[in-house]
């Protein structure tokens, strides 16, 4: 089975001959398939050793993954799976159990590179599309992504996982498939530290707290010196291009007030 994926403008030929993970991809990656011609191709290979009785087992034994470098190679290896993706022709395979996760794993790897030399990145946030401008509100775990996300009547892209990408010299931001997110984009208006609190306030962000704040919560394997100097120099562009704020906030909605007062 072959199905083409377009994350982020980034479009991705997979092909997986298993008729068990192919309906998991179908299933993950409904609302994100394309018709444009693939930048990238992955052929997936099933490993079915792991199962047991017959059955997928129900998570890897490694959650982890280790990330290596050779040449034009990026490989992601743990204990049930093994990726390569070559940068120069484009290409990748990776064997797997009939699980999504480590699929998932290995493309935002692959898509980290691609980002990251466009100037964007993978972004743990939430992002709220409201009259066609996007609010991005990040943080770790706990920070309120999700609050925030459920306590905004406007569409959500995501409440996790997001894309910030650089489109014909604006910044967009893009909703992603992990975590059901939704296969939209909007221009970036606002990024928004996250701080729980007992009052409601924004306080701007000096550029480089913004790119420390920034660069603690953007997902990113891809730890050579070269893309990390790229990745310092994106968030560098985003916070001066981009208004950021730590926001301080309620369980409620009230700090919409606050945002429109300020943007």
């Amino acid at each position: 089975m072959g199905l083409k994926v377009e994350i982020a403008e980034i479009c991705c030929q997979i092909e997986c001959s298993d008729h068990f993970l192919a309906n998991l991809l179908n299933y993950r990656y409904e609302g994100f398939f394309s018709d444009k011609d693939p930048v990238v191709s992955i052929e997936v290979e099933v490993d079915n050793s792991s199962m047991l009785g017959g059955e997928p087992p129900l998570a890897i034994r490694d959650p982890g993954a280790r990330i290596s470098f050779k040449k034009n190679q990026i490989i992601m290896e743990g204990l049930d799976f093994r990726g390569v993706f070559d940068s120069k022709t484009h290409k990748g395979h990776i064997c797997i159990p009939p699980l999504i996760h480590p699929f998932d794993w290995f493309l935002r790897l692959i898509y980290s590179q691609y980002l990251i030399k466009q100037g964007g990145f993978f972004l743990h946030a939430a992002a709220i599309s409201k009259e066609d401008k996007g609010y991005v509100f990040f943080g770790p775990s706990g920070s309120g992504k999700s609050t925030v996300a459920s306590l905004s009547p406007e569409s959500c892209l995501s409440d996790e996982l997001v894309i910030i990408n650089p489109v014909e010299g604006c910044y967009q931001v893009f909703g992603t498939p992990f975590w059901a997110g939704e296969n939209a984009s909007v221009p970036l208006q606002g990024l928004f530290a996250l701080r729980k609190s007992h009052q409601v306030s924004l306080t701007p962000l000096l550029s480089a707290q913004a790119v420390a704040e920034l660069l603690s919560n953007i997902e990113f394997g891809l730890h050579t010196p070269k893309l990390t100097e790229e990745l310092f120099l994106a968030t560098g562009d985003v916070v001066e291009a981009v208004s950021c704020f730590a926001m301080h906030f309620l369980p409620d909605n009230s700090f919409w007030n606050n945002i429109e007062e300020a943007l």
